[in-house]
């Protein structure tokens, strides 16, 4: 299921209501720039689960290296996130 919002105010009051009440999203976009309480709320994905290379051919026309991290140890291993 995809929802819209009217405003990024509607968005973030939506997503704090659907965390609070333990239904949050699976997935969520926040601006690159986005420094909140919903920052604990990424986490990354096995690269096993999903390859990075993979996800970077199939959807770098849309989201580019935006959702693809290096690990903070270890900048040989990517993961989404």
């Amino acid at each position: 299921m995809v929802e819209s919002f009217s405003d990024t105010q509607a968005y973030y009051n939506s997503l704090s209501s659907a965390f609070m009440q333990g239904i949050g999203p699976d997935v969520f976009v926040l601006p690159n720039s986005e420094s909140s309480i919903f920052e604990n709320q990424i986490s990354v994905i096995d690269p096993n689960t999903i390859s990075p290379n993979d996800f970077r051919l199939d959807f770098k026309p849309i989201f580019g290296n935006d959702l693809i991290v290096s690990d903070s140890e270890d900048s040989t291993i990517e993961y989404v996130k």
